[in-house]
């Protein structure tokens, strides 16, 4: 299986704390997915690491599964949208 790794710049401290909270939702949220996995699986469901850059940070999710990606990122530019005043 190939894994899906998503960037994400952090434009804001604002922006930040938004990505720390809606991360941690989605992980509460997708326990019971990552838990149904075979018990072989080579890796875990979700990576997370902080590549910094020159004027931001750049958030690395390296996921397992397409599908939890596809989640994670449209439930990512819904948090977004409502940050900034937009309902997706």
């Amino acid at each position: 299986m190939t894994d899906v790794v998503i960037r994400l710049p952090i434009l804001s401290d604002k922006e930040a704390i938004l990505f720390s909270a809606y991360l941690d939702r989605f992980m509460r949220l997708s326990s019971a997915d990552a838990d149904d996995r075979p018990e072989g699986a080579d890796a875990p469901f979700l990576i997370v690491h902080t590549a910094p850059a020159l004027d931001r940070d750049v958030k690395m999710l390296t996921f397992q599964t397409p599908g939890a990606a596809r989640a994670f990122s449209v439930g990512w530019a819904r948090a977004k949208g409502q940050m900034d005043g937009y309902v997706i």
